[in-house]
């Protein structure tokens, strides 16, 4: 995209393409949303983007952004044609790069993973392994 139109989008609502793909804070995927996101500050360098439905505020690089079309149906101001993947897990946020025009994705930091024992009862895979242990001695017999 040309860097010297960028600034001319400042204050105006756009619709990202393609439609950015949101993660609850386990990493599932959830509906996506085509809500326009408000740019609320831009140069030649790149946008800054909000989506205040969600709570997301995003940094475009210029490099990410291919086009600006003008959107007909009047729902936002425009949509804005990336090289990448916006994609938004809790309050975090990214763009990760389309891979030969595919969706891919996005590299999200895994969460923690909380594990349970029970302090009563052994853990449940022992008596399936001794069980599994005795099967092979009397099918060796």
């Amino acid at each position: 995209m040309n860097r010297k139109k960028l600034p001319e989008l400042k204050g105006k609502r756009v619709r990202p393409r393609p439609t950015p793909r949101r993660f609850d804070v386990a990493g599932n995927e959830l509906p996506r949303s085509d809500q326009p996101w408000f740019v609320s500050d831009a140069n030649r360098d790149g946008l800054v983007i909000e989506n205040s439905g969600f709570g997301h505020t995003l940094l475009l690089p210029a490099d990410q952004i291919h086009d600006f079309r003008t959107d007909p149906s009047g729902k936002s101001f425009g949509f804005l044609n990336l090289h990448g993947q916006i994609w938004v897990r809790g309050r975090d946020g990214g763009v990760e790069p389309l891979v030969y025009g595919r969706q891919q994705t996005p590299n999200l930091p895994t969460p923690p993973v909380q594990t349970v024992y029970s302090t009563r009862q052994p853990w449940p895979a022992v008596p399936f392994l001794i069980l599994c242990g005795l099967l092979l001695c009397a099918l060796e017999a």
